[in-house]
């Protein structure tokens, strides 16, 4: 489990507002740290996240103010790096696009996205050729790749640097990562799809923007409050689900009450009224008191 901490300025991947070192701090100025510090390194980690995931769910719809940062997607990229020539009739495949090196280009008409590359005689040459043919530069159709082969559609930016070639996904965001690249090729190290990041809005509710405590003051960053609040849900995933799933039989009514009798079997179930679509929400007055400034009064419905 890795804990990526809000640090108040929009942290892309962010799932704590606080880390475990911190709920130990406020536990221990108050004298209930035991427990929670006899927990592994692990478990402490998974109950942040669990604590201001639980947060995220049940208060994120309700706090005032709005979402302070909105990121554009970040791309994935790829790598495509060569030592030394590989060997002909070695196969390149960025996703249903193949490229087969060969000794002497073919004056056959591509097949569907299989496209042949002219061999070259060190890495730069090679790598030069297939940049030719990925970006299908014109100049050279017929000479360093197959006449007749198309840009490939899942790259951008494709950039050549001697003996290294660059990719950059089209497709946005975390949808990049799944691309592929394969070979295997000689001498041709591939780094395959990674680092793309969708875009949007913050990950977390914090850092909010018209957002102000009950003094007047204006609420920046991740507030203390909120923090303090985290820990003691944070305390709390040690014993309990903090939002269990209700109980349902096989007729799908939420029971109220069971009673079975064994010796003749003697059962009585009884359900509680209209409690088809409502939620039911379990109380944490120490930690849900922490976060009243920041939310919309219940009952309350925004425009």
């Amino acid at each position: 489990m890795t804990v990526v901490v809000e640090s108040g300025s929009g942290v892309i991947g962010a799932n704590a507002y606080a880390n475990a070192a911190y709920v130990t701090t406020y536990l221990t100025t108050r004298s209930r740290e035991t427990a929670w510090s006899a927990l592994t390194s692990a478990q402490r980690d998974s109950y942040v996240v669990a604590a201001t995931d639980y947060i995220e769910k049940r208060w994120g719809h309700r706090f005032l103010g709005i979402r302070q940062y909105a990121f554009d997607d970040v791309p994935a990229i790829a790598s495509i790096v060569f030592a030394d020539a590989p060997v002909a009739d070695e196969v390149l495949a960025i996703n249903d696009f193949t490229y087969t090196y060969k000794a002497a280009l073919s004056t056959d008409s591509p097949q569907g996205n299989n496209f042949e590359v002219l061999l070259g005689s060190a890495g730069a040459d090679s790598a030069s050729n297939l940049y030719d043919a990925l970006v299908a530069n014109a100049d050279n159709a017929g000479s360093t790749f197959q006449t007749g082969a198309v840009a490939n559609r899942h790259v951008t930016g494709v950039t050549l640097e001697t003996a290294t070639i660059a990719l950059t996904s089209v497709a946005p965001g975390e949808s990049g990562n799944y691309n592929t690249l394969t070979g295997p090729l000689t001498n041709v190290t591939l780094t395959t799809w990674a680092g793309g990041i969708d875009g949007g809005s913050q990950a977390l509710s914090f850092p909010r923007l018209g957002l102000y405590n009950w003094s007047g003051r204006k609420v920046e960053g991740v507030p203390l409050k909120l923090k303090q609040a985290m820990a003691e849900y944070a305390d709390r995933v040690r014993t309990a689900t903090l939002d269990p799933d209700p109980v349902f039989d096989d007729q799908g009514g939420s029971i109220t009450k069971l009673r079975e009798k064994v010796g003749p079997i003697e059962v009585e179930t009884e359900y509680s009224d209209g409690t088809h679509g409502r939620v039911l929400i379990r109380p944490y007055p120490a930690a849900d008191r922490l976060l009243d400034e920041y939310v919309q009064p219940a009952g309350v419905i925004r425009a």
